[in-house]
């Protein structure tokens, strides 16, 4: 605007005179220079490509015990996002996220379809759905058959703080080729910054949350950390040995 940009000019100098390094913070960066800035204390999510994204699964983490979830977020014009994770309890402590995909504009009958269709592909233990949408989680339960439960949303922020632990200490894991939309949404999604100012912990409404929303669930859901670290027994232990004695004579 011309007739204001002189006074505004004028202004952004004197709030630089006061405070020269003011230049260097990012609301400066974000709202002056409209450069792209996430703080890393302001993301929602602590997922890191140094501990978390991995490009391949381990080997022995996939055989009989491998339990396997879907969990989905349901949406028309906000996507729908659908989240493939399994875990191993006999393998490690860790869940792993398999593949993520969200799509636009999906009946519920198309929904169902996708759901029977990764069904017969990975044979879940559990099929986790938000259940915001009653109507439309009860008609794919009784019109398509899909044994369905209903998501937990209740303390929404308690179980994204378990979750940003399990990133922190490498217990959740995300396959990078098959999940490259979701790690969009955990490196972008952020705090709403007016919110956090009334101590409030709120995701900004104009970033994507649909699959990190589905991954939530399915990580309420996971019992990766179950695992117990199974004892090696040495075969020369004095107490193994001195049991073997005892048993000769």
């Amino acid at each position: 605007n011309p007739f204001v940009r002189d006074n505004i000019k004028t202004y952004l100098e004197e709030l630089i005179t006061q405070d020269p390094n003011i230049v260097n913070t990012t609301s400066y960066r974000q709202e002056w220079l409209g450069e792209w800035v996430i703080e890393d204390n302001a993301r929602v999510y602590k997922a890191t490509k140094e501990i978390n994204y991995i490009d391949s699964l381990p080997y022995g983490l996939l055989n009989n015990n491998s339990i396997y979830l879907l969990s989905v977020d349901l949406g028309y014009v906000d996507a729908t996002a659908f989240v493939v994770s399994c875990y191993n309890q006999s393998f490690d402590n860790k869940m792993y996220a398999r593949k993520a995909k969200k799509i636009s504009k999906l009946t519920i009958s198309a929904v169902a379809d996708k759901i029977k269709e990764y069904e017969n592909r990975y044979k879940f233990r559990k099929m986790v759905v938000d259940a915001a949408n009653k109507q439309a989680v009860e008609e794919m339960r009784l019109i398509h058959g899909l044994p369905l439960w209903a998501a937990e949303k209740q303390g929404k922020e308690a179980h994204i703080s378990l979750l940003n632990s399990d990133f922190q200490t490498g217990r959740v894991l995300i396959l990078k080729d098959t999940n490259a939309e979701l790690i969009v949404e955990l490196e972008t999604l952020i705090w709403s910054q007016r919110d956090l100012l009334l101590g409030k912990h709120k995701e900004d409404a104009r970033k994507d949350n649909h699959l990190t929303d589905a991954l939530l669930y399915a990580h309420h859901d996971s019992r990766h950390f179950w695992y117990e670290v199974k004892k090696v027994i040495n075969p020369n232990n004095e107490d193994l040995i001195r049991k073997n004695l005892i048993k000769i004579f």
